[in-house]
């Protein structure tokens, strides 16, 4: 990886020379995320009684996780390290709340929620373990008898993970059902092992023949048995299956930052050859290219503007869908109308009444619309990663176009990489309440100090008329300032791809500024980026 590193670093050089801005700062790019971790996710599964959740406590010295003879796990479990404990129970509707330990069975046990009446979508552990495990992410799974309720999750999680562990207890050794979940996990994941667990329950002779029967079965999957009451069978497992695939990630790792890394140089190389070529013709064959270069500059031009356009006339679609997501939520004053009734009652004149009104209001509305915000948070994003993803592919293509045309301007083959997408942010505004109490009414106060009861009723009665419309104000004017942050989010993306584009499009420019570098100077880069296997750094 250092030579990796190392490479990066002359491109950057070399990148630099001649100006070329755009392959710079895709080295830059990739040298910044060098050194970035990604997490392992092993996904564990199996039969109710397999002794899956008894397996992940067993591996991280944990008694975290609930064990039993009926059926406990109720809910998808995640573990990963951390200095300090943290537990985040994540529900359907978007939501997510902290916990304390002593309540994560109240979500995650069969139990205390029994076939998942509390809507929980997955629980998210952060615990210390053993350091050498730190970059794994564990994933118990409710045993999949019980389990057709998250069976969607379920599938989603597999595709990502590196390795899938199904547990398989030594007293029923592999059923029709452990082999159809076998079957059906090799179409997400191409690494399975099985674990035969509780194996110190049976002696030596009787274990081997377990082992035996399953290799027979599943003669393409690695099979390791496993008991929580041996250390030895702890460590050989994690040093012979958990640490093969942290090494086995971070070469899998390299390959992806090498194939990147492959494509800047290459992007590079052509460019220099390209400069070549371009400093070998004739000054009016230079001209002519500078004449069509300046046309593809004009169709930019355009480009921008149409996009700003189309994210302007799709900004008017997105605001309507976003307000009626919020109007549907109209309905809410009902909840609190009792609420503010009785607040109001209790008011000892109008002006208390005024300022029990503005409080209550506040409060109440605010709870309610900031659950409806979390409620509708991943609907929001998905709206915006629409959108941004609709741009992301209209600046691609239009960049992939561009490269092709200048390809055939200049009779060379300089490649198309993919521009940098940028990541989709979501910043919800600060929520702001407003309502309005009658001015009118509230000056009557001076008049009468003490109410009279029919005239008090009267009022009440007024206000809490008034409270749908003052609900849907502020409902509308939520959803328009989250339109407008989506928006912001909108043209921050655009600018950040026209800005991309703009960078490959100087790239190609540069080569015919470039006058006053000799051909002996870039043919001497080129050897130098084409040499494989250097291992010494661009020489001054």
């Amino acid at each position: 990886m250092d030579l990796l590193k190392r490479k990066l670093e002359d491109i950057i050089k070399i990148s630099s020379a001649y100006a070329f801005d755009d392959i710079k700062k895709l080295a830059e790019s990739a040298l910044k995320n060098y050194d970035k971790k990604s997490q392992i996710s092993i996904f564990v599964c199996g039969r109710f009684k397999s002794g899956k959740s008894s397996f992940i406590n067993s591996i991280l010295k944990t008694d975290i996780l609930p064990t039993g003879v009926i059926p406990v796990t109720g809910v998808i479990t995640t573990l990963s390290y951390s200095s300090n404990e943290e537990f985040i129970v994540h529900f359907y509707d978007g939501k997510f709340i902290k916990v304390e330990r002593n309540n994560l069975f109240e979500y995650i046990t069969e139990e205390k929620n029994p076939s998942n009446t509390k809507n929980v979508e997955y629980v998210e552990i952060k615990i210390p373990f053993d350091k050498s495990l730190k970059d794994i992410l564990f994933i118990d799974t409710p045993g999949f008898e019980y389990s057709s309720v998250h069976s969607q999750i379920t599938s989603s999680l597999i595709s990502e993970v590196e390795l899938a562990i199904v547990c398989i207890s030594f007293d029923s050794p592999l059923s029709e059902n452990d082999i159809k979940l076998i079957n059906q996990l090799k179409k997400y994941t191409p690494s399975i092992s099985v674990v035969i667990t509780k194996v110190d329950l049976i002696n030596l002779d009787d274990r081997k023949k377990v082992i035996n029967f399953i290799k027979n079965k599943l003669n393409d999957i690695s099979i390791f048995e496993y008991s929580t009451k041996d250390d030895t069978i702890r460590q050989s497992l994690i040093e012979n299956l958990l640490l093969p695939i942290v090494r086995q990630k971070d070469e899998l790792k390299n390959n992806v930052i090498l194939h990147k890394v492959d494509s800047i140089e290459n992007y590079l190389i052509s460019c220099l050859k390209t400069l070549i070529e371009i400093k070998t013709k004739e000054k009016n064959e230079i001209e002519k290219f500078k004449e069509s270069f300046s046309k593809l500059l004009s169709r930019f031009e355009s480009f921008k503007k149409d996009i700003r356009v189309i994210a302007s006339n799709d900004y008017i679609q997105l605001r309507e869908t976003i307000l009626n997501i919020f109007l549907s939520y109209t309905h809410i004053h009902r909840e609190f109308n009792e609420e503010i009734y009785n607040k109001l009652y209790s008011s000892s004149n109008l002006l208390n009444m005024s300022q029990n009104y503005e409080k209550t209001f506040k409060i109440i509305l605010s709870k309610r619309i900031s659950d409806i915000i979390e409620i509708e948070r991943f609907r929001i994003i998905k709206i915006l990663e629409k959108e941004n993803s609709k741009i992301y592919d209209m600046c691609g293509d239009f960049v992939s176009e561009t490269i092709n045309e200048a390809n055939r301007i200049l009779n060379t083959k300089i490649p198309f990489i993919l521009l940098e997408k940028p990541e989709v942010k979501l910043d919800i505004p600060k929520l702001k309440i407003f309502s309005a109490f009658d001015i009118h009414i509230e000056l009557l106060w001076f008049i009468i100090p003490t109410f009279i009861k029919q005239f008090k009723k009267y009022i009440i009665k007024r206000i809490i008329n008034n409270i749908d419309f003052e609900v849907e104000k502020n409902l509308t004017r939520t959803a328009m300032e989250i339109s407008q942050s989506l928006k912001n989010s909108i043209d921050e993306n655009i600018n950040f791809l026209i800005g991309e584009i703009e960078n490959r499009l100087n790239t190609i420019k540069q080569i015919y500024l470039n006058k006053d570098i000799d051909i002996e100077k870039i043919q001497k880069d080129i050897n130098f980026l084409e040499q494989k296997g250097k291992t010494h750094h661009l020489p001054s």
